[in-house]
């Protein structure tokens, strides 16, 4: 969990829960996304966990995909 402040978001930002699915290919997935009318809004990159990106599907509801990093997965 972390606060929705600082530089990286937006003023004003909501707090929310955000659903995270683990894949093999987040650029992958986050193509098939587009490919099948969502959208990446958030693009696939590094973060300290692995790789990841948010997506949202046609009617607009929004997910996280992740690919963990080797040494963090249990």
């Amino acid at each position: 969990m972390m606060p929705m402040e600082g530089d990286m978001w937006p003023a004003g930002f909501p707090n929310h829960w955000m659903v995270y699915f683990a894949v093999d290919d987040p650029d992958a997935k986050a193509k098939l996304a587009e490919d099948l009318g969502g959208a990446a809004s958030v693009p696939p990159q590094d973060i300290a966990a692995g790789r990841f990106a948010v997506v949202n599907d046609p009617q607009g509801a929004y997910f996280s995909i992740i690919k963990m990093r080797p040494d963090l997965r249990a």
